[in-house]
């Protein structure tokens, strides 16, 4: 397990899934049987989009990206 999330409160991390598992708005990748990476993504506007970029930044390794498009936040958990 990633060092940044192993002494989490499960409370912290169903906090981050919980909203886009429940959308249908998440991707799991997988190396195997374990899992690797989990992505989340939303329609978003360049204001909420820009303050998702300004928290990941501080958070220490959260990928935030944007669809080429336009529109779409993702961030890589």
């Amino acid at each position: 397990m990633d060092k940044r999330y192993r002494d989490r409160p499960i409370r912290e991390i169903e906090a981050l899934v919980a909203t886009p598992i429940l959308l249908r708005q998440f991707k799991i990748y997988s190396k195997g049987k374990s899992p690797v990476a989990f992505l989340t993504w939303a329609s978003a506007s360049d204001a909420v989009t820009a303050k998702v970029e300004a928290r990941a930044a501080g958070a220490g390794g959260l990928a935030v990206g944007r669809e080429p498009r336009g529109g779409r936040c993702g961030v890589a958990l």
